[in-house]
């Protein structure tokens, strides 16, 4: 495993990322391993040499491939999300692209040549295929991209706005029961009798 100084990378993320791929090693096979590295380093080095075309900053879970590749790994979904992916409505999508090309550099440090050469090859294969109506695509899922982001954001706001309620209706509530208890003290005291009021004289010496 490449280490954080011999790769030169120097942005913080990057050991998380490291991390990641550590602890995936040590729980699959080598097998295993070696097929979501490379599966991440697609999909990655994907997203980072395309960066306009948003059918490459997202993709299905139920992807039979992607789901018994990477996603059905704990710790290669823990990597996608230190890279800055997340997981919206079944899809994992590429909402931060910041941490990519780190991603990418860790992945290709724990990869070996052969494996990069080749994806590298078929990213290649697939620019040079590229026609008009891809672009057609790439727009739709763009606008696909923007949907889900926006929705995204409103639900966790829709979330902190309901958590928030629920707070302030816990604090009026506790009030309410405080003055209600109150007022039932207050409402009893002053309907309690004295004995004289009721004509039993306490001093009266019974014969």
């Amino acid at each position: 495993m490449a280490t954080f100084a011999q790769n030169g990378i120097d942005d913080g993320v990057s050991d998380s990322l490291i991390v990641c791929l550590d602890s995936l090693q040590k729980n699959c096979s080598h097998e295993q391993y070696m097929t979501a590295l490379s599966t991440l380093l697609k999909l990655c080095r994907n997203a980072l040499d395309n960066p306009t075309e948003e059918k490459y900053r997202s993709v299905k879970i139920e992807n039979k491939s992607f789901a018994e590749k990477v996603w059905k790994f704990p710790e290669a979904q823990q990597f996608l999300i230190a890279a800055g992916w997340s997981e919206v409505d079944g899809l994992v999508i590429l909402y931060e692209d910041k941490y990519l090309q780190s991603a990418v550099r860790v992945l290709e440090a724990n990869t070996p040549a052969p494996i990069q050469s080749t994806t590298r090859n078929r990213t290649q294969s697939h620019l040079e295929a590229c026609t008009e109506d891809d672009q057609v695509k790439q727009q739709v899922l763009d606008n696909k991209k923007k949907k889900y982001k926006k929705e995204y954001q409103s639900m966790l706001q829709e979330k902190k706005r309901i958590a928030d309620q629920i707070k302030a209706d816990r604090r009026e509530t506790s009030t309410r029961v405080t003055k209600d208890a109150r007022a039932r003290d207050l409402k009893f005291g002053s309907n309690m009798k004295r004995f004289e009021d009721i004509g039993v004289n306490l001093n009266h010496e019974g014969g």
